[in-house]
């Protein structure tokens, strides 16, 4: 009798199938004149905009939101990445109900941020304040955690590569065996992007100069 694959040791592992997630969804809070605000940040995969959503009220234990009630209005508004954060035009009285508000958040470059951006832990300037994603929901952690698990598998293949050429430091490595408790939903997918990119370039000058040599 031959055993399901799930029992077989020898069977090639399962590929996870890429989470289909509609929007993306974190969520912040913080204390202003001793009055806790909240905010609801989505990015329509879809549309790849961005919709952000003022003082709810926030059950905390599971993520569930609920509005006081429904006095809503949008416009759109260019926002700064906070590496080079320039301060934009704050408007207090917007703290004063539950508002929706559609964005555009963009990077110093002009570029505007994209799904890969976000991540918990994640600063981005909302209407002239400095606001740190603290919270996701959990399809939005799973989706991150996928493409995370993805692509540092990725880089990691291109940094062992890498050191049959040269030593390097063993940045991706570390990431991926750090023995400290990882966060769901808190890898800099952008970061990761970016590393593999690296080490692309540098694989390809040594793959070029040891084709030149032969």
């Amino acid at each position: 009798m031959v055993a399901p694959a799930s029992f077989n040791k020898d069977a090639p592992p399962i590929k996870k199938a890429e989470p289909t997630i509609n929007k993306l969804a974190f969520y912040a809070w913080w204390f202003e004149e001793g009055q806790r605000r909240y905010l609801e940040l989505q990015y329509g995969m879809h549309t790849h905009s961005f919709k952000i959503t003022l003082d709810k009220t926030v059950v905390l234990k599971d993520v569930k939101i609920a509005a006081r009630y429904a006095s809503t209005f949008a416009f759109f508004l260019p926002l700064v990445y906070p590496i080079h954060p320039i301060k934009s035009i704050f408007y207090p009285s917007v703290w004063n109900k539950i508002v929706t508000v559609r964005m555009a958040f963009h990077h110093r470059g002009g570029r505007e941020l994209e799904c890969w951006d976000l991540y918990i832990g994640q600063k981005i300037d909302v209407l002239g304040k400095p606001t740190t994603l603290m919270q996701a929901n959990l399809q939005t952690m799973t989706w991150l955690d996928y493409h995370a698990e993805r692509m540092l598998k990725r880089a990691l293949a291109l940094e062992k590569e890498l050191l049959q050429y040269k030593p390097v430091p063993t940045v991706v490595y570390n990431m991926v065996h750090t023995t400290r408790t990882v966060r769901k939903g808190s890898r800099n997918l952008r970061w990761i992007m970016l590393k593999s990119k690296e080490l692309e370039q540098q694989l390809q000058l040594y793959r070029y100069a040891c084709l030149s040599c032969h």
